[in-house]
C-alpha cells in the first residue's frame, strides 16, 4: 500500500474496522498467542501462581455476585475457564495471553475508527512495544482484565456516538456493565467517556437521541444484581476500598509523581520509535495531514483523562496508585503520538516497530530459561518463589487422607498458602479464604462441622494460628511441617507451617 493511504479518518467518518486483510491479522494474533504463551510457560516453572490468580480461582468457582475486595466478573471468567482446563499453571498463562489478545483485537478495531493504512498498522504494532500486553499481563486479576475490556468499551462508545442504530449503544452499555462488574475503578472510564463526548462534533445530536439512555439502561441492568448483593452484604468491596485510603497527602503526592514517571517509562520505547521515525523520514515520503481540531481534542481527552482522573482520585482519597492498576487504559497513546507528530514516516515507523516486536519476542523466548533460573536464585520477597505452595498442597492433602480417610472439601489459612492449596490440591477443595466467614461467605459453621477443615498457617502468622485454634474442635489434630520450595535441584530455605486437621462429622 502506498504512503498516500496514510490519512486519519475525517470527522464523523466510520472506517470499516475490517478493511485490512483478516487472514494477516489472524496469523499475527496466532503468532502473538503462541509466542507469549510459550514465554509465560517457560518463565513460570520455578514458582507458584501469584496470589491474585489463586484468589481469582477460589472466588470464581463459587460464582458469587461479589467478593470481599472486588466485583465478580473477572473471577467468573477464571471459574468458567477452569471448568474446561486442568488446575495447573499453564492454563492461567494461556488465560492471561488470551485476555491480552482480546484487548489487541479491540485496540485494532478502535484505532480503525481514527486511522487506516500504515498509520493504523504502526499505531497497533507500537502497542506491542509497551510491556502492558506482554510482560505485565501474566497476573490475571481485576487490573489486567481491563486490557480486554477498555479498548472494546472505547470502541462501542465511539460507535454509539457516530452510529444512529441502537445496537452500538446497547453494546457500549454492556461493556460498561462488565467493567463495573470487574472493578470500581470503572468510574474513571465512565467519567472519561462522559467528558470526552462533549468534545465530539455529534454530541448534541447524541444526547437528544435515545442512545445514551439505552447504554445507561443496559449498564444499570447488568450492574444491579451486584448492587443488591452489596447492599445486603454491607458492601465489602467499598469497605475494602475505604480501608486502603488515607495514606497521607505527602506520600500520595510522591506516589503520584512516581506513577507518572512509571507510565512514561512504559511508553519509552514507543516514544523513541516515533521520534526516530520522524527524524529518519525519507525524502518524498507522505506525512499524515493535520488532524481535525475537534476530533483531535476528542482523541486527546480519551488518552489523557483516565490518567488525570486516576491521579485526582489518588490525591482526593489519599490512595496509592501505580502502573499495575492502569495497564489497560492506554490503547490510544501510540496513535495520539503519531498524529501529534504528523511528520512521522508511517511506513518506516511500522517497519521499526515490527522489528522491535519480533526482536523482543525472539529475545524473550531465548532468554526465558535463564530468566527463570535468575529469578529463582534472586527471588527477592516474592512469595511465589519463596514459599513451598505446591509442595504444601501435596503433603497436606496426603496428611488429610491419612488422618481422615475422606476427601478434602474445605481448606483455608494464611495469605498465599491457603488459596494455593485449594488450587493445587488433587481433591479440588473449596477455599475458606483467610479462615474468615466474611471473606468466604459460602462457608458456614454448619458446613465446617459437616465437611471438616484443613487449616494451613505460616508459623510466623499468629493471627491465622489464633483463628485456626478458635475453629478447632475436640478431635482436631495439629502438626508442624517444615517444607522447602525446590526447582531444578535448587532449594529455598525451609518454611515451618502449622497444619490443623478437623475431620468431617457428617450431617
Amino acid at each position: 500500500m502506498s504512503d498516500a493511504a496514510i490519512v486519519p479518518a475525517p470527522p464523523g467518518t466510520n472506517i470499516h474496522p475490517d478493511s485490512e486483510r483478516p487472514i494477516t491479522l489472524c496469523l499475527i494474533l496466532a503468532a502473538f498467542i503462541a509466542t507469549w504463551f510459550a514465554f509465560g510457560v517457560l518463565t513460570s516453572g520455578g514458582k507458584a501462581l501469584h496470589n491474585d490468580m489463586t484468589e481469582a480461582y477460589v472466588w470464581g468457582r463459587e460464582f458469587q455476585l461479589g467478593y470481599n475486595q472486588h466485583p465478580p466478573f473477572w473471577a467468573w471468567i477464571a471459574g468458567l475457564w477452569f471448568m474446561v482446563f486442568p488446575r495447573t499453571d499453564w492454563p492461567f498463562v494461556l488465560l492471561a495471553v488470551v485476555n491480552s489478545a482480546v484487548g489487541l483485537i479491540g485496540a485494532w478495531r478502535l484505532i480503525g475508527l481514527f486511522a487506516r493504512g500504515w498509520l493504523r498498522r504502526a499505531a497497533m504494532l507500537l502497542l506491542l512495544c509497551t510491556p502492558f500486553y506482554t510482560f505485565k499481563s501474566y497476573n490475571f486479576n481485576a487490573n489486567s482484565i481491563f486490557l480486554a475490556l477498555w479498548p472494546w468499551t472505547y470502541y462501542f462508545f465511539i460507535q454509539s456516538l457516530e452510529n444512529r442504530r441502537a445496537a452500538p449503544s446497547a453494546l457500549f452499555g454492556m461493556m460498561v456493565g462488565l467493567c463495573l462488574l470487574s472493578k470500581y475503578y470503572t468510574i474513571v472510564l465512565i467519567l472519561t467517556c462522559l467528558l470526552a463526548s462533549f468534545a465530539h462534533p455529534d454530541w448534541r445530536l447524541y444526547y437528544r437521541s435515545a442512545r445514551p439512555r439505552v447504554a445507561v439502561g443496559i449498564a444499570a441492568l447488568l450492574f444491579l444484581p451486584h448492587v443488591v448483593w452489596a447492599a445486603l452484604s454491607h458492601a465489602p468491596p467499598v469497605e475494602y476500598a475505604l480501608g486502603i485510603t488515607g495514606l497521607g497527602l505527602p506520600l500520595v503526592i510522591e506516589n503520584s509523581f512516581a506513577f507518572l514517571l512509571e507510565i512514561t517509562a512504559f511508553h519509552g520505547v514507543v516514544i523513541g520509535i516515533v521520534l526516530l521515525s520522524r527524524r529518519w523520514k525519507r525524502a518524498g515520503a507522505a506525512s499524515v495531514p493535520a488532524e481535525d481540531p475537534v476530533r483531535g481534542r476528542f482523541l486527546t481527552l480519551l488518552v489523557f483523562l483516565p490518567v488525570m482522573f486516576t491521579v485526582l482520585f489518588g490525591l482526593v482519597f489519599e490512595l496509592k496508585i501505580g502502573g499495575k492498576m492502569t495497564i489497560g487504559i492506554f490503547p490510544l497513546v501510540p496513535l495520539w503520538l503519531l498524529l501529534m507528530l504528523g511528520a512521522v514516516d508511517m511506513r518506516r515507523c511500522f517497519k521499526v516497530a515490527a522489528f522491535v516486536c519480533i526482536a523482543t519476542s525472539a529475545g524473550a523466548l531465548l532468554a526465558a530459561p535463564g530468566f527463570t533460573m535468575y529469578t529463582f536464585e534472586h527471588p527477592g520477597r516474592d512469595p511465589a518463589y519463596l514459599l513451598p505452595q505446591k509442595e504444601l498442597a501435596d503433603v497436606a492433602t496426603r496428611l488429610w487422607h491419612t488422618e481422615t480417610n475422606a476427601p478434602l472439601r474445605l481448606v483455608g489459612g494464611s495469605k498465599f498458602i491457603g488459596n494455593a492449596v485449594a488450587f493445587y490440591s488433587e481433591d479440588h477443595p473449596s477455599a475458606f479464604v483467610l479462615l474468615s466467614f466474611r471473606e468466604a461467605p459460602w462457608v458456614t459453621p454448619a458446613l465446617l462441622h459437616r465437611e471438616g477443615l484443613l487449616a494451613v498457617c505460616l508459623h510466623d502468622d499468629p493471627d491465622c494460628i489464633e483463628i485456626a485454634e478458635h475453629l478447632a474442635e475436640a478431635d482436631t489434630k495439629r502438626s508442624v511441617l517444615s517444607l522447602q520450595h525446590e526447582y531444578l535441584g535448587a532449594r529455598e530455605a525451609a518454611v515451618p507451617i502449622d497444619v490443623f486437621i478437623t475431620p468431617p462429622h457428617g450431617s
